[in-house]
């Protein structure tokens, strides 16, 4: 069955329905109700569904309930009837002869038969099924119902008879009905339970499915959709079809966007729109609540799409029992729902319902009853708890109380700062500062703050910097060291934002305005600068590093300023960072036990993300680095969630678990690109090609490191030549170019002295040149001398290499345990720990220590597993180099347990081991296998050289310990 073109995100559901049919292999069931809100598209589909069913021959026979007059008894099926009886005529049947008295009230035709005192439900429900099976009786025939919820008791007896009965009838019955509770909901549920009647429910669309139908009506495909059209319709349609649609059509009439391949957005939606015909669909829908619900919902409307039961009761002078009791209907009725995320508040479903239902009232109702609400409820709680700020911010707003309802934005803003809400605090100071327009310079310079800080935290640091003409005309009427604070948080948003000579440029400006200010107004310059000079892709003077991120620690101290003293430590730590990582890292704790120690959850978010990312690269595991990013997404991080994203995401694939590392990264750049973190999207295309080169893909490789040498790649450049590049040239066994990769990767990790070193360059090169004999023991202890030597990546070949120059002094013993340190620091790093087994048997075998050979089989067998034919190859060819048999990887070798095959057990000399345990004879083996019983004792011999036996004995009981044949009990 091919899917109708002109039907986006029902595939499924078109093909259970279509199933159903009479003519449909195998029916399940002969009876199916869809079941959705409304919009969802129930109509539409059943539409295509009646379609198709004629273009197969089958008789469709629609009928529709409808609430317009009030329930009409049989309503739906005297439509579909009557549409049978005009188009088809009503069948001359014999058998439905004793029936005109029952059906007269249906068949315009039998009118004059109709008999009241027959009018039982089950009586017509059972004519009605005959009628059915004489009309289907030559090709089938499909009866459709719409708007179940709108039937009238007796339609839904006889729907129900219907569904029970229609097993064996060459007819199928399809019902629509609305996801909410009633009669025919209850039905459909109950005919799905005995398995009667399946039921197919239309959940709401996906943003693909959405881009996809913008696309149909646009007359473009999906991807040349503009963004801001599809987040408009996205955000607002909430998968909702008919919503969609109406959206759509909005937007193409206000010129928004115009249908067409060559026509694009011509300009972003202005604002937020609100079809009538969605406008009207809602209202219907709360005009059938109770009086009670529908004030309860229009109170709510005036709060936005989430409300708490306590404000709403304190609004409505109510207890909360009573209310929660007003509002039940309406749950029912799947306009609201319970928001399973914050206890004690309620959701509407559609985001366009609170607007619709406040769309009817005037200016003058909605500023009377809005002003109603907001002093009812700060009568019941004069200081209003937290979460009711931004709520009656926005009625007293409503109300047309601009001065008010900014200084609550306000008041909902700090609050949420405080609590390292950063979406929430932009959203509320965004909204008190447009509000502020009015207010003296020092209140908006003080909303200037909080702002610029929400939105340094909310990771919005070009936002920021649009501030600063703003700050320049707000600096005539300030004094020096309030414009200097404002001037420090705009430095911040610049070295976020990438723009370090900007942010510099401020604080020059700052120090200059600000020329004798005492040293605790100049703290939040001094770390801004610090931070600046350390993001320079020159070379600072460490001196003045450190000399301004320590004036700020002692002042901040002695000021008693806990927030300025977390961020020296920050400061003072990620200076430290590459050359004393121990420091680096007791300064981040340092500055986790200060904020939690003082409550500040902004501060210990980015501590904790600190930790994570050395945690992360120390030991190569990622728990930390989760628990961070968790927390960081639950107070809305999104830029310390985004950076965490990428670092997690480069060492998945560093762990072999690349679609991790590819989920991962999507997420981060899709993050970044809106927040505009350049630098952090980079580093996430880095993972995915880090992932690309593990596997050998280089032309993927290399697509995601496009441009990564042209000066944008910033401090990244080294971990995309060690960790990728290098990396994918090992693969390749081409040895001498991931030398050469690497000492480029060194030689620009040098060149960024604050750049995490991660790249490998002095540890997997180091043991390239070991055992190409290009470097010795000396060259070791220098790269084993370094803080980077703590690190996970770099400590495994470290160890690596000192095996190999103990082997090749002669030390056995000595070099056998530095490689057993070596494989269990690779443990994470699959990859990682195959290549240093293959380079460290290259050596072993020629210096005459270890078990080269198992070594070698154990890479070889993993590089073939994982589909890296070069190195496998060179582990083959190195076995041969030193005389010993190959393993063969004919059919069957899949069989042979990993110590045999790593022993060069064949799959031939497998199969001999097996009827061998069964203490079979020479001669029967041979029988068996078709082969000679001399042969059969030559793979004998074989065995038992390659598993260590003198005896077949021993090699029989061997055999049966390994439990290729089942124990005797």
């Amino acid at each position: 069955m091919t899917h109708p073109q002109n039907l986006v995100g029902r595939t499924d559901e078109f093909r259970r329905l279509c199933a159903c049919l009479p003519h449909a292999p195998r029916p399940a069931e002969r009876g199916a109700f869809l079941i959705g809100d409304p919009g969802t598209g129930k109509t539409r589909l059943v539409t295509e569904l009646l379609r198709k069913a004629r273009a197969d021959g089958l008789t469709a026979l629609p009928g529709r309930c409808s609430s317009a007059a009030g329930p009409v008894p049989y309503r739906p099926y005297a439509e579909a009837v009557s549409a049978l009886s005009r188009t088809n005529g009503v069948p001359a049947d014999p058998e439905l002869e004793p029936l005109r008295p029952v059906l007269g009230r249906l068949v315009p035709e039998w009118a004059c038969y109709a008999d009241d005192s027959v009018g039982a439900p089950l009586v017509l429900a059972e004519a009605l099924l005959r009628l059915l099976g004489a009309v289907g009786r030559r090709h089938g025939c499909l009866l459709v119902l719409e708007d179940l919820h709108h039937a009238d008791p007796q339609t839904l007896a006889v729907t129900e008879y219907l569904v029970d009965n229609l097993a064996g009838q060459p007819a199928a019955l399809v019902a629509t009905t609305r996801a909410e509770a009633g009669p025919a909901y209850d039905l459909a549920e109950n005919a799905a339970l005995r398995r009667v009647a399946r039921s197919v429910r239309l959940d709401p669309l996906e943003r693909p499915e959405v881009a996809q139908l913008a696309a149909q009506r646009l007359r473009v495909a999906p991807d040349q959709v503009p963004r801001p059209v599809l987040d408009r319709l996205d955000a607002d349609g909430d998968g909702n079809p008919f919503v969609v649609e109406e959206l759509l059509a909005i937007m193409v009439t206000e010129g928004q966007v115009r249908p067409g391949a060559d026509a694009p957005a011509t300009r972003t939606p202005a604002g937020p729109v609100l079809p009538p015909a969605v406008v009207c669909s809602i209202t219907q829908q709360v005009r059938r609540l109770p009086s009670e619900t529908q004030d309860a919902l229009r109170a709510a409307a005036l709060l936005g799409t989430r409300f708490p039961v306590d404000l709403l009761a304190a609004a409505l002078r109510q207890d909360e029992p009573a209310v929660r009791g007003s509002l039940r209907p309406a749950v029912d009725r799947r306009l609201i729902r319970p928001d399973d995320a914050a206890p004690g508040w309620y959701r509407f479903r559609a985001a366009l319902a609170p607007r619709s239902l406040v769309a009817p009232w005037t200016a003058a109702e909605r500023r009377e009853t809005a002003e109603v609400l907001a002093d009812a409820a700060q009568r019941a709680h004069p200081a209003p708890p937290g979460h009711w700020l931004p709520l009656l911010a926005v009625l007293r707003g409503a109300a047309g109380q601009r001065s008010a309802a900014a200084t609550l934005h306000s008041r909902a803003g700090r609050d949420a700062l405080g609590r390292g809400a950063a979406r929430l605090a932009v959203d509320q100071l965004t909204r008190a500062w447009d509000l502020s327009g009015d207010a003296a310079p020092d209140v908006r310079a003080e909303l200037l703050d909080h702002l610029l800080a929400a939105l340094v935290d909310g990771g919005e640091p070009a936002r920021a910097l649009d501030f600063g003409p703003t700050l320049d005309t707000l600096a005539e009427t300030l004094p020096p060291a309030r414009t200097a604070g404002l001037r420090a948080r705009l430095a911040a948003a610049a070295g976020l934002a990438g723009r370090c000579r900007e942010g510099l440029g401020q604080v020059r400006t700052a120090r200059r305005d600000g020329d004798g200010l005492p040293p605790q107004d100049l703290v939040e310059l001094d770390l801004a600068e610090a931070r600046l000079l350390r993001q320079l892709p020159e070379r600072t003077p460490g001196d003045r590093l450190a000399q301004l991120a320590a004036r700020a620690h002692r002042t901040a101290g002695s000021g008693h300023r806990p927030d300025q003293v977390c961020a020296a430590l920050e400061v003072q730590a990620l200076a430290a960072g590459r050359a004393d990582p121990r420091r680096a890292r007791s300064g981040f704790e340092a500055m986790l036990r200060h904020a939690e120690s003082h409550e500040l959850p902004g501060r210990r978010i980015r501590a904790l993300a600190y930790l994570g990312v050395e945690d992360a690269w120390r030991r190569g595991c990622a728990e930390r680095l989760h628990t961070a990013r968790a927390e960081a997404a639950r107070l809305g991080h999104l830029a310390v969630t985004t950076e965490l994203d990428a670092t997690a995401a480069v060492l998945a694939a560093l762990r072999g678990d690349h679609g991790r590392a590819q989920a991962l990264a999507a997420r981060c750049r899709r993050d970044a690109d809106r927040l505009g973190h350049t630098t952090t999207a980079r580093y996430a295309a880095l993972a995915v090609a880090v992932s690309a080169a593990h596997q050998g893909h280089r032309r993927e490789m290399e697509e995601h490191l496009s441009g990564f040498r042209d000066g944008t790649a910033g401090p990244h450049l080294p971990t995309a030549v060690g960790l990728a590049e290098a990396c994918c040239a090992l693969v390749e066994e081409d040895r001498e170019r991931a030398g050469c990769l690497l000492a480029e990767a060194g030689a620009a990790e040098a060149a960024q002295p604050f750049a995490y070193p991660d790249s490998g360059a002095g540890s997997l090169g180091l043991l390239l040149a070991v055992v190409d004999g290009r470097a010795g023991a000396e060259q070791y202890r220098a790269a084993a001398a370094l803080p980077q030597a703590e690190l996970r990546w770099t400590g495994q070949f470290l160890a690596a290499a000192e095996a190999v120059l103990l082997g090749r002094a002669g030390q056995a013993t000595s070099a056998e345990e530095a490689l057993r340190r070596a494989r269990a620091a690779a443990a994470p790093f699959p990859l990682a720990e195959h290549l240093l087994m293959r380079l460290v048997s290259e050596a072993a075998f020629a210096d005459g220590w270890g078990n080269p050979a198992s070594w070698t089989r154990s890479a070889e067998e993993w590089f073939r597993a994982a589909g890296l034919p070069a190195p496998a190859a060179a582990c083959r060819a190195l076995l041969r180099r030193a005389g010993l048999r190959v393993t063969q990887h004919r059919r069957g070798c899949e069989r042979i347990p990993s110590t045999l095959r790593e022993a060069g057990v064949t799959a031939r000399e497998f199969e001999v081991l097996v009827l061998l345990a069964r203490r079979l004879r020479n001669a029967e083996i041979g029988r068996r296998l078709f082969i000679s019983a001399r042969t059969v004792e030559k793979h004998v011999t074989h065995l038992l050289v390659k598993v260590g036996k003198s005896t077949r004995t021993e090699l029989v009981d061997f055999a049966r310990t390994a439990g290729l044949v089942p124990q005797p009990e």
